[in-house]
């Protein structure tokens, strides 16, 4: 690899969080990835899993309901037994 690319393949800091390349996917996804919380299902944590083990340094998630303080229109994220941050740890798990 010649060194004018070779930039690519080195670690940064964002904030504390070293990032271990210069590879980031920026937001996709479809609406299929979430349940009606507004939180991955099992089709979004395979899908970004695998984006994760094929070497990119950071992803940026797509559409997700973290919380809704908008509108109260039940359920929000918090009310979900399966709560988010859970399945994205998982997601990190899987991949590192």
């Amino acid at each position: 690899m010649d060194n004018k690319n070779s930039i690519l393949f080195t670690p940064f800091f964002i904030g504390k969080q070293k990032i271990k390349n210069r590879f980031i996917m920026g937001p996709m996804g479809c609406n299929a990835m979430y349940d009606s919380y507004g939180a991955l299902n099992n089709d979004g944590i395979e899908y970004y899993t695998e984006r994760a083990k094929g070497g990119f340094g950071a992803i940026v998630l797509g559409v997700a309901m973290v919380d809704n303080q908008v509108e109260s229109i039940p359920p929000t994220i918090t009310e979900n037994p399966l709560y988010a941050p859970y399945r994205y740890q998982k997601i990190c798990k899987s991949a590192c």
